[in-house]
């Protein structure tokens, strides 16, 4: 690295570490400008919104509407989830811990060889195990406690997630015959109605992903950071799919609705999501950043 790239490095460490001291300081309306203009490469219109970043930024500054808590929250989603289509597309959870009492309570015996632990209050802290007798205990207890104490959505200005009572769900592990992790669908539905898949491949290591239209025309839409996922057969159960993101997704101008298929054989529902990527993450091309906004 030459001189000018390590002081550019070091300037880029100076900034951020400025931002972050005097971020609790700042409007959020100013602090939401401010990272998205970084972030998306064009100087965002948040008060009056016209592409999809914008709008989610929009919703998260100047929206309160009760239900992103509730269905935001993985514990009381899945009441909602089993009263619109049924709790056969639920999985089966074996523990919920609300506080360090139930995390030292927990009989890890009970649980079966494969489960999964996240956070019902915030995103990005799932624990996968595949054999618990490979598991260091201890260390998990002290991986569930920092879950629960995590406090998501504050810098992100999610107003939703600071209203969810903190809990984790121990959960059944999901299979698939050719992937580690079955691929996670995520439905983009505006006005009921869905527009676009997309497609999570890999969560073990890099993560790559890949768009479809509703008819599962494969695009070449791309998040920085994240390759091109291969070309996967239409699913045999798309249109069934469909059916379950529209339903849940009913009465929102937009919702993005997460499933999983193992094996293309079971549908089971994974979350609801009102702010993807916090509305901080650029498209490439830019242009489809404007097309989902106009269909929202």
């Amino acid at each position: 690295m030459g001189l000018w790239e390590r002081g550019c490095s070091v300037m880029k460490r100076v900034a951020r570490h400025l931002y972050y001291t005097i971020q609790p300081m700042l409007p959020p309306l100013v602090d939401e400008t401010i990272v998205m203009w970084i972030k998306l490469g064009y100087f965002p219109n948040v008060k009056h919104p016209r592409t999809f970043n914008e709008k989610i930024a929009h919703r998260k500054l100047f929206t309160r509407d009760e239900r992103f808590a509730k269905l935001a929250d993985k514990w009381s989603a899945r009441n909602y989830v089993e009263h619109r289509i049924g709790k056969e597309y639920l999985t089966r959870v074996y523990a919920l811990l609300r506080d360090e009492t139930d995390i030292a309570r927990l009989d890890f015996d009970s649980l079966p060889d494969a489960f999964v632990a996240k956070g019902i209050h915030d995103c990005g802290s799932a624990i996968l195990v595949d054999d618990k007798r490979q598991v260091d205990l201890v260390d998990l207890r002290e991986k569930l406690k920092s879950t629960l104490h995590r406090r998501y959505g504050r810098t992100q200005n999610e107003y939703w997630y600071q209203e969810i009572s903190p809990g984790i769900i121990i959960e059944e592990r999901l299979q698939d015959e050719s992937y580690f992790v079955p691929l996670d669908f995520k439905f983009l539905v505006f006005h009921g109605k869905v527009k676009f898949i997309q497609v999570i491949h890999d969560r073990r290591s890099r993560v790559a992903q890949r768009f479809y239209d509703a008819s599962w025309t494969p695009l070449s839409v791309k998040r920085p950071g994240s390759p091109l996922a291969p070309v996967i057969p239409r699913p045999k159960q798309l249109d069934k799919m469909i059916g379950v993101a529209e339903t849940l997704a009913e009465g929102f101008d937009f919702v993005r609705i997460d499933l999983y298929a193992p094996n293309d054989s079971r549908i089971v529902f994974g979350e609801f999501t009102f702010a993807p990527a916090a509305g901080r993450s650029p498209f490439v091309p830019r242009s489809f950043d404007w097309e989902l906004g106009e269909m929202w």
